[in-house]
């Protein structure tokens, strides 16, 4: 406690740069630890981003390989071209690699990893299945089996086609899932920052109030107590004014209760001399027949008082410095207040700077929106390719039909044809229907893509709000400003009635030493009256009322 006690600031300035200088410093630290949260929002969302690029471009580059494998596939068996299915096993290859790709992107679920490894492994078990019986059929092996597994194969392919969809979907769904928890995320991280920001506000200005309170507010208030029951009340002269700071209220403190020592002797003194007084008149009553005697006391009665004028005079002029203190101490008041007001415009110039941080982070999130946009713009190019692979789709199965014709014009010759154009007339249909499901995958991605550009906006609503709140506590520390410079104004005030005050005192002064130059005449009469015995009972008389005056006036004070 003790060293709490020596390293605390004893100035009130002081006292209150320190607030200050603390609610600053909380300011800075939330601002920080708001925009490093930004910062790591942003790159997760370019994360995402990235892998839905990513996942679109190794899906289309998968399924495009896988399609070209099987095609090759079918067109060596068409063809008798062997070298065909080398080509196919190297598109088998660029599809496993694809594959992989989607394997790395980070946001895939458990069960997404396991669909497309078991996927993989089918891939890989059809085309080991695949090389076999078309490389048999491209060297014209139409054998009972060799057939029928090649019409298996047909039927798996189909299979296959499906679950790639379905691991697009899942993938996409994956991403989806994480943007979502995302946005839950970034939220929840703005609503923790935007309260401890508004509760570290409330938290310092009180403590600034607090601080005002007990180290200005609280200490004047007391003082002021003190000068109206000095002047109002008792007038009870052995009150002191107890302030236990170190401040400047503390020395203003220490120097009334020096005067109000001072004032206590001289009423005291006062007090003293009017009993003395008083005995003085009782006994110039009683020996009234005494002339001479009666004028020498009346003498050195009227000596007393001229006596007692000139220290009321030079505790007047003790008391017009006291003031003048006073009026020393106000100004520094004023002085502390002015600086405060200028913290408090700076704090609000800060407040404005954290509105601009805000506004930054609106424009990164339309950045966002930008490039989602393409993405869908791309995924539309992608559709328009679909549609091209269902007209080529279209246009094989009517090479197929006529394929078909001819072989039953051929007779026995043409059957073997015509398992052929079946075959390629199964495969457009299996391509028309793959493809339109790819198509329907698209417009749900593309779907998907809007919802984003609409969670995005609402983000963007968000960082808006936090705006708006920003620019409310920076007027309320413009309010602020101008209820301490409302204060420094009435500070001024008083000091200018203080100085008022002591003018008036030392006029006073003048007035009390006019008196004693006045008194020293009167001395001068009182010789005169020495020889004028029939006046020597009116002097007692005069005397007594004097001691009665004075002695009503001191009763005034408690000592």
């Amino acid at each position: 406690m003790n060293l709490l006690k020596m390293i605390s600031p004893r100035k009130i300035s002081q006292k209150i740069m320190l607030c200050i200088a603390l609610l600053f410093i909380s300011f800075c630290t939330t601002t920080v630890i708001s925009q490093i949260s930004k910062i790591r929002i942003q790159k997760e969302y370019n994360a995402i981003a990235k892998c839905f690029t990513l996942s679109l471009a190794e899906g289309q580059l998968f399924t495009s390989n896988l399609s070209m494998q099987m095609k090759l596939y079918q067109d060596s068996a068409v063809a008798g071209e062997a070298s065909m299915v080398k080509d196919a096993d190297s598109k088998m290859q660029a599809a496993v690699n694809a594959l992989k790709a989607m394997e790395e992107i980070s946001y895939n679920s458990k069960a997404t990893l396991d669909y497309l490894q078991q996927l993989k492994e089918t891939i890989i078990q059809y085309t080991q299945e695949a090389r076999t019986v078309y490389s048999a059929l491209a060297n014209e092996d139409d054998s009972e089996d060799i057939v029928s597994q090649s019409i298996d194969l047909a039927q798996r392919k189909t299979g296959i086609m499906n679950d790639a969809s379905t691991l697009l979907g899942m993938i996409a769904q994956d991403l989806n899932l994480s943007s979502k928890q995302m946005e839950l995320s970034a939220q929840k991280q703005s609503k923790v920052e935007l309260t401890i920001v508004v509760l570290t506000m409330i938290v310092m200005l009180i403590a600034i109030i607090i601080l005002v309170r007990r180290s200005v507010t609280q200490p004047i208030q007391v003082i002021v107590d003190s000068v109206k029951d000095i002047a109002e009340g008792e007038g009870d002269l052995t009150k002191k004014i107890n302030i236990e700071t170190q401040d400047e209220m503390a020395d203003l403190a220490r120097g009334f209760n020096t005067f109000i020592e001072k004032l206590h002797t001289i009423v005291s003194d006062v007090f003293n001399n009017t009993e003395n007084l008083n005995m003085s008149s009782e006994e110039l009553s009683r020996l009234s027949n005494a002339m001479t005697m009666a004028s020498k006391k009346a003498l050195e009665k009227s000596g007393n008082v001229s006596t007692a004028v000139r220290d009321m005079s030079s505790n007047l002029e003790l008391i017009s410095g006291t003031m003048e203190t006073a009026t020393e101490n106000l100004n520094q008041i004023s002085s502390a207040s002015e600086e405060m007001t200028s913290t408090i415009h700076q704090i609000a110039k800060n407040s404005l700077n954290a509105r601009d941080i805000s506004e930054s982070g609106v424009k990164g999130s339309g950045i966002i929106s930008d490039k989602i946009n393409r993405l869908s713009a791309e995924a539309q190019e992608i559709g328009k390719v679909t549609e091209v692979i269902t007209e080529i789709s279209d246009q094989t199965n009517l090479l197929a039909l006529n394929a078909t014709i001819e072989a039953a014009r051929a007779g026995e010759y043409g059957k073997g044809f015509a398992v052929v154009a079946n075959e390629i007339k199964e495969l457009a249909r299996q391509t028309s229907a793959a493809t339109t499901r790819i198509k329907n995958q698209i417009e749900s991605i593309q779907q998907t893509i809007e919802s984003t550009v609409s969670e995005n906006e609402n983000i963007s609503s968000t960082i808006h709000k936090v705006n708006g709140i920003v620019v409310e506590i920076a007027n309320s520390m413009e309010i602020q400003a101008e209820t301490t410079q409302e204060i420094s104004k009435r500070v001024v005030s008083t000091s200018s009635q203080i100085s008022q005050t002591s003018e008036n005192v030392s006029k006073s002064s003048d007035v009390a030493k006019d008196i004693s130059k006045d008194i020293s005449d009167v001395n001068t009469k009182m010789t005169e009256m020495n020889e004028n015995s029939s006046h020597l009972d009116s002097s007692a008389v005069q005397l007594a009322d004097l001691a009665s005056q004075l002695m009503k006036i001191v009763e005034q004070f408690k000592i």
